[in-house]
Order: C-alpha cells, then structure tokens, then sequence
C-alpha cells in the first residue's frame, strides 16, 4: 500500500448527491471534486417481458371482464380468470385475485399505493372451461406520485 503522506491521511471527503444525477465529493480543504457515478439497477422484469407501454397510478386497475372491442376474440370460450403480480424475489408470479368470467370488469390492486417509486408487473389470465389459460394480457404499472 503506498504512502501518500499526512496532508491526504488528514482530508476528510464529504459526498452528496446534489440531485442532478451527479454525486459531489469536496474534501474538507474546500476544493471541489466532481465525479460521474453510473448506477445499474436490476432488470425485475418478469422472463420474456416484451410490453414497453407502462400505466401510471397509485391504485393500478385491470381489465378483467371480455367485450367484443377488447380484442380477446369470443368470449364465450373463457369461463374464469385470475390476476397475478410478478414477484422478482421469488421470479414468481403471486395470484392477487380469481373470479369466474362476467362476475367483475376490473381489478384493482390497493396493495401497493404506498410504494411510491414501485413499478409492478401484472398479467391478467384467462381461462377457459378446462382450466387451460386461453389468453394472457399483461400491463406495467408505475406507482409514482405525479410530481416525480
């Protein structure tokens, strides 16, 4: 380990992110250092992700019911379905709610109106009279205040 004498040893280095992207590191003597800091954040997409449209709100809220426009085809052939949330740290989906098709036109998860810098991943499955998952939407949602 070099020695690089009692000037540096007695400098003290005070960071802060000045919230421009930018984190300022200025040592005690007064002279200002600014350095670039890249941050990678973890891909919590759920495997084979393709959507790239994400919907903001606190209380996310989705289609669940079938309709002639909701380009699902016939609906007649779909007799349930069920609403799951990606889980990246089980890389699972959760089962949020199950219903029997024409019973509700929406879900809507108020489990994460809290988490104000959350982004959700969601699938609504349909199924028809086998079980067999006959259609799958799935919808990003962002849950951040609108002053981010």
């Amino acid at each position: 380990m070099a020695d690089h004498g009692p000037e540096l040893a007695q400098r003290r280095v005070l960071v802060s992110n000045s919230g421009n992207g930018r984190v300022d590191a200025v040592p005690a003597v007064g002279q200002d250092i600014t350095a670039e800091v890249s941050v990678t954040l973890p891909d919590t997409r759920p495997p084979g992700w393709t959507e790239a449209d994400v919907r903001e709100g606190q209380y996310p809220n989705l289609y669940v019911g079938c309709s002639a426009s909701s380009g699902l085809g016939d609906c007649s052939r779909f007799t349930s379905y069920r609403v799951e949330r990606w889980d990246p740290a089980t890389a699972s989906y959760t089962t949020l709610a199950e219903g029997t098709t024409g019973d509700a036109a929406f879900y809507m998860d108020t489990s994460v109106n809290e988490d104000r810098l959350g982004l959700y991943y969601y699938r609504v499955v349909r199924l028809d009279a086998s079980g067999t998952e006959a259609a799958t939407r799935s919808t990003a949602y962002g849950i951040w205040d609108s002053w981010l």
